[in-house]
């Protein structure tokens, strides 16, 4: 596989609610989509795309969380995110 870089973006920020272990918290999300392109076996185009999603919070989460987590946003999405160490920063694990 390989990628081109005018094929990576990322999209514009949207406001969102978030739920986090039962609670909810006012975010903004941007997803970063990826698309690569390769050739199978039989020399068929393949292309694979890949969306990650980059929330955050409002103001700094009260605890930082070591371990991956839920996160359910308002628009039906589930990811397993980290939460990077400013706890305000959440990265979706694909």
């Amino acid at each position: 596989m390989f990628v081109r870089t005018e094929r990576e973006y990322d999209t514009t920020y949207k406001k969102c609610i978030i739920e986090i272990d039962g609670a909810s918290y006012p975010a903004t999300f941007q997803e970063h989509r990826l698309v690569s392109e390769g050739f199978d076996i039989n020399g068929n185009m393949l292309v694979n795309y890949t969306t990650i999603r980059k929330y955050v919070l409002g103001k700094p989460h009260f605890l930082f969380k070591t371990n991956l987590f839920e996160v359910l946003c308002d628009d039906g999405h589930k990811s397993m995110c980290y939460m990077t160490e400013n706890k305000k920063t959440l990265i979706e694990v694909n």
